[in-house]
């Protein structure tokens, strides 16, 4: 036990027990020194929780109502008032006017319709507007529904084979985005083949709805952060961009112990990226690229260790996080062709979120399945650098000629072939 650095002054009849004093007196330095820490640690998440609750907010502020998060609105309180259902009102007054009947819309107008709705990430309102305005084609909102669950009935095979074709894929990036469909939370998700892209939207951010995207991923290596329902999965690699914000928050730490481990890592990480992009400009070959990434890699592990034992709670709970799955860090290194983050996803999924900011989510199990279809399509051809609005079209035709639409897998084997 360590004993006071200054010598206690005592009276003279305490003296013989002076020992024991000094251990008593040492023994509560301790303990004080402990409970500093702790408090500090409280009161840094009292501040961030603070500041976290202070923060502007749609209702607080002039911030837009697509800034908050679709999760994170507090729940309304119920009204008193009937709650009326969408649409026309019992009573109301019909207002007729005659647009184009369904049966006669041409492929390109359908396929153009579409993709005003969903590729460019307009209003049913705003949609029938340009229509109306600009290519003087008599149509409502409804109308323009009509023609999106025609659109969207016309992708369905299409869409399933891209589904499909997902479980035979050696490596995929997969992310996902809170949504809504009516009123209830829902997830917006997406898995990213080289030649391809599917979306999906489900009730939830869970393994089951990863399973119903892509099926038995056991064989397949997924670029993913580190969120609970990728844990399960054999071979991942996880996303050094979101790393990279977990340790600059480190950084940003009060605690000298918890920052200097900070800097050590980003440190590493930095080198590591380093290497990274002389490996994509072609100064060094594969092999090179993974003798120079190999210490850091070692050291990087290292500093990982060094962390999870030092004493400290906070380098503690962000240390076990990687330790026992520090793999799941590496896998760029151990398999050519994988990225070190999942920015490829998250450039997929970037246009629906916009998408969804702007039109509040869907209001329907039939819209979700057209916002997966005409998403999963439009991302699908700008991988293949094809026109999307070609393409539509020729799936319309189909559709009028009841015909077996046009699939997107041909071409995807045609790449694979000529790689």
């Amino acid at each position: 036990m360590s004993i006071p650095k200054h010598r206690l002054e005592l009276p003279p009849e305490a003296e013989p027990a002076r020992d024991f004093i000094e251990a008593l007196v040492a023994r509560y330095e301790s303990q004080i020194k402990e409970l500093k820490q702790q408090v500090q640690s409280l009161s840094e998440q009292v501040q961030s929780l603070t500041e976290r609750l202070k923060k502007p907010n749609p209702r607080n502020s002039s911030l837009p109502p697509s800034s908050e998060h679709p999760h994170g609105k507090p729940p309304r309180k119920p009204s008193k008032r009937r709650i009326r259902k969408q649409g026309g009102q019992e009573g109301h007054k019909r207002h007729l006017r005659e647009l184009v009947p369904i049966e006669q819309c041409g492929p390109r107008l359908a396929a153009f319709t579409g993709l005003l709705m969903g590729h460019f990430r307009q209003s049913k309102r705003r949609a029938s507007s340009f229509l109306s305005d600009l290519l003087n084609i008599l149509c409502s909102p409804a109308w323009t529904v009509k023609i999106q669950n025609l659109v969207s009935d016309a992708l369905s095979e299409p869409y399933c084979q891209l589904q499909t074709e997902l479980a035979n894929q050696s490596q995929l990036y997969v992310d996902e985005s809170p949504t809504k469909q009516h009123k209830a939370k829902a997830w917006l998700w997406v898995a990213v083949a080289p030649m391809f892209a599917v979306f999906g939207i489900f009730a939830n951010r869970s393994r089951e709805s990863l399973v119903a995207l892509i099926g038995d991923y056991s064989k397949i290596i997924l670029n993913c952060d580190r969120a609970k329902m990728y844990l399960d999965g054999p071979r991942l690699q996880w996303c050094w961009a979101h790393l990279k914000r977990d340790i600059q928050s480190l950084i940003d730490s009060h605690d000298k112990q918890v920052k200097r481990l900070g800097h050590d890592l980003m440190r590493q990480e930095r080198l590591l990226f380093e290497y990274w992009q002389r490996y994509k400009r072609a100064e060094v070959n594969w092999k090179a690229f993974r003798r120079l990434a190999s210490p850091v890699r070692k050291e990087f592990n290292s500093l990982l260790l060094r962390g999870s034992y030092n004493g400290n709670a906070k380098l503690i709970g962000f240390c076990d996080e990687f330790l026992p799955r520090k793999d799941h860090l590496w896998a760029f290194l151990d398999a050519e062709g994988i990225e070190p983050t999942n920015n490829v996803a998250e450039r997929a999924l970037r246009s629906a979120v916009i998408l969804r900011k702007l039109s509040f989510g869907t209001q329907s199990s039939r819209g979700s399945r057209y916002i997966e279809r005409i998403l999963s399509v439009s991302e699908t051809c700008r991988l293949q650098k094809r026109n999307a609005y070609e393409y539509l079209i020729s799936v319309m035709k189909a559709k009028f000629a009841r015909e077996t639409a046009p699939s997107l897998i041909p071409l995807i084997q045609d790449h694979a072939a000529a790689t």
